[in-house]
């Protein structure tokens, strides 16, 4: 015999489902929402760093610029040392970027000729080209940084 559920069963069933379903359902959505701010934090402290890292390189190149200019370097050993500090922080911006992104690549070659603008000494045999100069390459190096910075707080939004 069919007998249609009367509305006490219902609403006992109902009540039922809520105190089994809820704490549930609040602890699924809790733990999304920790994973979310961690992986956020995560991604603002790497914001950070590749900021950080950064600027000092091309504040560490550019005094070394200056110096060239100013023909206070000697000889490629000095500079060897003056761009000692700026060789490890390129390696470690390096380690943080992701070379499958192009954007990540286009950092990655602002930072390589930049240096490479920075570093090469003085000759007659080379005039530099304007685009080859270090300031150039600083132009170049904030242009690319800013992109990866930006698609990074992009992602630190979603995660929000």
């Amino acid at each position: 015999m069919d007998t249609p559920l009367s509305p006490e069963w219902v609403s006992a069933l109902t009540a039922l489902a809520a105190v089994f379903l809820g704490p549930v359902l609040a602890w699924i959505v809790t733990r999304r929402q920790i994973s979310a701010s961690a992986r956020s934090q995560s991604r603002q402290a790497w914001i950070d760093r590749l900021r950080d890292d950064l600027a000092e390189y091309a504040t560490e190149l550019a005094t070394v610029a200056v110096r060239a200019r100013f023909d206070i370097i000697k000889d490629a050993a000095e500079l060897q040392a003056l761009t000692q500090r700026a060789q490890l922080l390129r390696t470690r911006v390096q380690l943080i970027l992701n070379p499958a992104e192009a954007s990540h690549r286009e950092l990655l070659d602002a930072l390589e000729r930049m240096l490479d603008a920075t570093t090469r000494l003085p000759s007659a045999a080379h005039k530099e080209q304007d685009d080859d100069t270090p300031a150039a390459g600083r132009t170049r190096l904030v242009a690319a940084a800013q992109t990866v910075i930006k698609q990074a707080w992009e992602d630190v939004k979603r995660l929000r």
